[in-house]
């Protein structure tokens, strides 16, 4: 601030060429915080993993719903489209919903967990499309975890 403005009070506004006087609530915390690259590595894998049991999901849907695949009409492959829909609906809630951090670990276990099963229902189906989408989906997912336990010690 100015001498100006010093003198003036508790009431005066900033001088002009503050960076403060331009930016309103959010942007002006935005402007101050250092670095925040440890936002972006945990949400981009995310993005990654739930773009990845989307791309199971087609997979899954299908070998199970199109005629001359092998396996559709069968409950395995049922069970496939099921635990991608599963892995789906668990991702979106923690790319999409503002919950609680103990929420977000129930979450994050349980894409983990329909992942892993999805993934060895269509070996058993010898769906490699699926399983290869899976596989990408919970290492994402995984490596989302490990990026903000990393940062939040550092």
């Amino acid at each position: 601030m100015t001498q100006v403005a010093r003198s003036a009070g508790q009431n005066a506004k900033p001088a002009v060429g503050s960076l403060r006087s331009g930016l309103k609530g959010n942007a002006y915390r935005f402007w101050t915080l250092k670095d925040q690259s440890h936002l972006k590595a945990p949400r981009m894998f995310l993005a990654i993993s739930f773009l990845s049991a989307l791309v199971g999901l087609g997979f899954a849907g299908t070998a199970a719903l199109l005629p001359d695949t092998g396996v559709n009409g069968t409950i395995g492959a049922y069970l496939a489209l099921l635990g991608a829909v599963g892995v789906i609906l668990a991702l979106g809630m923690l790319v999409t919903a503002k919950v609680p951090a103990t929420a977000r670990g129930v979450f994050g276990a349980i894409a983990a967990f329909l992942a892993v099963l999805t993934a060895l229902a269509a070996w058993f189906l010898m769906q490699d499309a699926v399983l290869a989408a899976m596989v990408v989906s919970l290492l994402a997912l995984l490596l989302s975890g490990v990026m903000a336990k990393r940062k939040a010690i550092t």
